[in-house]
């Protein structure tokens, strides 16, 4: 099977680039589900509710630009 997609460029040059780092996006979801567990099953430092908040606000930022930044090596 063969799959082939089609992007009219630059006016679609935000779906192209979702489209080429939908695998390193799928990777850093991932890794967010994998470190969140990990809080859960064994334990965290947090204090209050918007520490946790803060901390994985700041791991899907974190992410994001490690995701955005695959992209362009």
């Amino acid at each position: 099977m063969k799959a082939t997609l089609e992007f009219q460029l630059p006016m679609e040059q935000y779906e192209h680039r979702a489209a080429l780092l939908g695998m390193a996006y799928k990777a850093g979801l991932e890794g967010i589900r994998q470190d969140l567990r990990g809080k859960i099953k064994y334990g965290h430092e947090f204090k209050t509710a918007d520490e946790a908040l803060e901390y994985a606000y700041k791991l899907v930022c974190d992410t994001i630009m490690e995701c955005d930044n695959e992209g362009l090596e």
